[in-house]
């Protein structure tokens, strides 16, 4: 079945599970992505009322492919099982699909690192590098890694959100960005690997780092000669903040690194041997103690301003 993307939900309104009877009570729409509304909704007994982040997708075929990846990919977030429901509601004599999931907030990458400083991204990057490796266990590559798609908690641990273009390893890649996909760059294919992924996140740190690439109305009309290593290269050198992370970077964009594990590993080594974690994460990589704060929904990023 598929439903319009016009369709909304309002504050104030409440859904019932055809099948497994669950109430939702609708607070606010979070977001919209390609493929569904994304609510942030209260259910639970009375006495228990939970806040979640709901889903009602556009196609029933699309969502229950997400659903299958998410219960294979995202198994838990802090001890607790991320998926908690799927089902269909009626309104009238239409019928919709969606699921339910954990609601906790963060903001993403790209703010998180504009609100602290560069200094944070050899953090979040490790976090980030952590999450990639353990998809890439599961034989699965993300394919569409760029700052939209990660939530950084205060205390810089992330979680990856849009779960749509997940593919396993060897199948094409369906969904991606051009300024971070290696195959804009002449740097490799677009096929689903460890590697992929990981030229991808070369690509988010340099930009975030402030490194010299090309503004996102231009990546569109750059000519194919000036989309090479050659350019990636100098980007990385002309950039103090990528200078430090230098032969990890270059590894990623030579495709060197196909090993999520060991790029997690080196990342770490290299963070401890110079001292960049940043001063009020001294505990790194422990972090002990601290509420995980970060957005875990699929095709949205929920923006807060942090306490």
């Amino acid at each position: 079945m598929t439903i319009s993307s016009n369709t909304e939900l309002l504050a104030g309104m409440s859904i019932k599970g055809r099948w497994n009877k669950s109430s939702y009570l609708i607070e606010r729409k979070l977001g919209e992505g390609a493929n569904g509304h994304v609510y942030l909704v209260v259910g639970g007994a009375e006495g228990k009322r939970v806040r979640y982040a709901l889903k009602v997708g556009f196609s029933t075929s699309d969502l229950q492919s997400e659903i299958n990846v998410l219960k294979k990919l995202v198994p838990r977030v802090n001890k607790k099982p991320f998926f908690i429901d799927a089902d269909d509601y009626l309104e009238g004599e239409d019928v919709y699909s969606f699921y339910v999931m954990q609601f906790v907030e963060g903001i993403s990458m790209s703010s998180f690192i504009e609100i602290r400083g560069t200094d944070w991204l050899y953090l979040t990057g490790y976090y980030l590098l952590s999450r990639l490796a353990d998809i890439h266990r599961s034989g699965f590559a993300f394919c569409d890694v760029k700052p939209s798609n990660v939530v950084v908690s205060k205390y810089g641990q992330v979680e990856l959100i849009d779960y749509g273009g997940a593919s396993p390893f060897g199948k094409s890649v369906r969904q991606f960005t051009e300024i971070y996909d290696r195959g804009y760059w002449n740097c490799g294919t677009r096929s689903a690997d460890n590697s992929y992924d990981l030229f991808a996140f070369c690509l988010v740190f340099m930009q975030l780092a402030g490194a010299a690439l090309p503004e996102k109305e231009e990546v569109s009309v750059l000519l194919p000669q000036n989309r090479s290593k050659t350019e990636l290269y100098a980007a990385v050198k002309g950039s103090s903040t990528c200078h430090v992370m230098a032969p990890i970077l270059l590894g990623m964009i030579n495709g060197t690194y196909v090993n999520s594990d060991q790029a997690v590993k080196d990342w770490r080594s290299r963070m401890h041997s110079i001292g960049v974690v940043p001063k009020s994460a001294i505990k790194f990589p422990w972090l002990g103690g601290f509420a995980v704060a970060s957005v875990l929904m699929l095709t949205i990023t929920v923006y807060v301003t942090f306490n």
